[in-house]
């Protein structure tokens, strides 16, 4: 009985480690492409505007 109850325990553990690692992941994702998306946007306002906007150097 005890086996089982830590088996279990062991195996919740993981589960939620690899769940927490995806959302991280995701998240990570998520972070990039909101970046690109809003300096595509200052490159759009720039050019719709004609005033330069600073970007940083990559």
């Amino acid at each position: 009985m005890l086996e089982n109850g830590l088996i279990i325990i062991i195996m919740g553990s993981i589960a939620i480690l690899y769940f927490v690692r995806m959302l991280v992941y995701i998240s990570q994702f998520l972070l990039i492409v909101w970046k690109d998306v809003v300096e595509m946007a200052s490159i759009i306002k720039s050019d719709i505007t004609g005033i330069e906007v600073e970007r940083e150097l990559r």
